[in-house]
């Protein structure tokens, strides 16, 4: 054999030994590259392929409706999907392990649910006790969650609360309705002013959307009210809103269920 034919079939060799080679099972292309110290090396190429060589990412949607489009695009036999009910969050794990072989699962789509504005207006002030100005001025501007008493029963009252702001309740009795009456006298003068009474409802509902996207729910609001030295202080406290929140978290989920494909499994956790 000639010096020139061994030569060449040397940088053959060579140059085929540090072309891109496929790593089965995922065809992941990768080119042996030698230091400086005679050490081999591999070189991910990956990123320089025309196509990922396979799916993954982390998206969060708000409803249900896209969640279950989305496992609905992207389902393999490796899905499955995780429920926590405490952090009313829902994880589809794409390509996770399947029955026979596992997955890598870093392909994943979250339901992040989000409470409206009027949730949390409602939320945010029950429990507390405030100035009459103060819960007239909610009353008037969530007038449109007050399913019981009707909307005009409701502004009359707050209507009620701004005009007596700063008159002196005396005394308070409990009706045979369930209803607070409230006396007060209002301070016109040094001689005094008119006395009137306020018949508060012991109970208002509401009709309130604990996540984006899910139906209303009927939800009870308990009137407080403290008397201190002639002054009136009002609030409310709903009653059991964690019960309303799982009651809607659910019935989210029992939409996923149907809207995904059978035979997706859902787990109640977290997923690894």
């Amino acid at each position: 054999m000639s010096e020139r034919t061994d030569a060449g079939e040397i940088v053959s060799t060579a140059y085929a030994a540090t072309r891109p080679h496929p790593v089965n099972p995922d065809e992941h292309p990768y080119q042996v590259i030698t230091d400086g110290d005679g050490n081999k090396h591999l070189l991910d190429l990956s990123a320089h392929t025309s196509l990922p060589r396979r799916k993954k990412g982390r998206p969060v949607v708000r409803d249900a409706a896209s969640f279950t489009a989305y496992v609905n695009r992207h389902t393999t036999a490796g899905t499955e999907i995780y429920a926590d009910a405490t952090s009313t969050e829902v994880v589809a794990i794409l390509d996770g392990n399947g029955d026979t072989a596992p997955g890598w699962g870093d392909h994943r789509v979250s339901l992040g649910l989000v409470q409206p504005p009027a949730w949390k207006a409602w939320n945010r002030l029950s429990g507390q006790m405030v100035d009459q100005q103060t819960f007239a001025e909610h009353i008037e501007n969530r007038l449109v969650d007050i399913v019981k008493p009707t909307g005009a029963d409701m502004l009359e009252l707050a209507q009620t609360f701004q005009a007596t702001k700063s008159a002196a309740f005396d005394s308070s009795q409990r009706l045979s309705t369930g209803e607070v009456q409230l006396s007060y006298k209002e301070q016109v003068d040094a001689k005094g002013g008119k006395s009137g009474r306020m018949d508060i409802p012991e109970t208002f509902e509401l009709g309130l959307i604990p996540f984006e996207g899910a139906k209303a729910y009927r939800v009870v609001a308990r009137f407080r009210y403290r008397l201190h030295e002639s002054v009136l202080r009002v609030g409310f406290v709903l009653e059991r809103p964690e019960d309303v929140l799982r009651a809607a978290f659910d019935d989210v989920l029992d939409a996923i269920r149907t809207g995904v494909p059978d035979g997706v499994p859902i787990f109640h956790g977290q997923p690894g």
